[in-house]
């Protein structure tokens, strides 16, 4: 069992490697014809340079998210992570959320370092970066605060349904996350002000063409 669930582990990411593994085999083509009175040619050129770097850094970022979620299910630390907890409470929702909790936390710890780097290095390579150290902690401690509480009340809340109507209990938090899903993306625009300023696209050719 333990086999299959690491090989779907690894078969979405897998495919997602081959896309970009094309876009990179792609990189030094011509500028398309459609696009020749948008870009000039260097313009084209630095575009696809930072493409590339990012695409690089999400293949490295890849790559290293499925390496550590294989060592947490190949070594079985989950397991060893319920069996720590259990010494300092039986409370099923606070095991929960530790045993499962600490993978997701390692995960971000690790999805930081790779932000840090696009954001500092590449963006700034070539002139996009206008984050400054302070917002950059600023904006990753509410994303951390915001993951911490709605991970801990959806685990929270199927583990409470769980408990009453035992397996159909996954199949209402399916609905719920659908649910949940639909109100984010309804949202977005709300929810993402909380991190970032928007300025109104001023009259122009740009506005007028949009």
């Amino acid at each position: 069992m333990k086999v299959i669930v690491i090989l779907l582990l690894f078969a979405a990411p897998s495919f997602n490697f081959l896309i970009k593994y094309l876009n990179y085999k792609n990189r030094n083509a011509p500028i398309p014809g459609n696009v020749q009175d948008i870009y000039d040619a260097d313009t084209y050129q630095q575009r696809s340079a930072y493409d590339m770097e990012n695409l690089r850094l999400g293949v490295i970022a890849g790559i290293c998210r499925l390496l550590l979620m294989s060592v947490f299910l190949i070594f079985n630390l989950h397991s060893l992570l319920h069996s720590l907890i259990s010494k300092y409470t039986a409370h099923a929702t606070v095991q929960a959320c530790f045993m499962l909790g600490i993978p997701a936390l390692a995960g971000f710890v690790a999805s930081i370092v790779f932000n840090a780097v696009g954001t500092f290095m590449i963006e700034a390579k070539y002139g996009f970066n206008k984050t400054t150290i302070k917002t950059f902690i600023g904006d990753t401690a509410k994303n951390l605060i915001f993951r911490v509480v709605t991970f801990c009340s959806a685990l929270a809340l199927f583990l409470y349904l769980y408990s009453l109507i035992g397996n159909k209990g996954f199949i209402v938090v399916f609905l719920a996350l659908a649910l949940l899903v639909v109100l984010a993306t309804a949202l977005s625009p709300y929810l993402m002000r909380i991190s970032y300023q928007f300025t109104p696209l001023p009259e122009g050719p740009l506005m007028n063409k949009l």
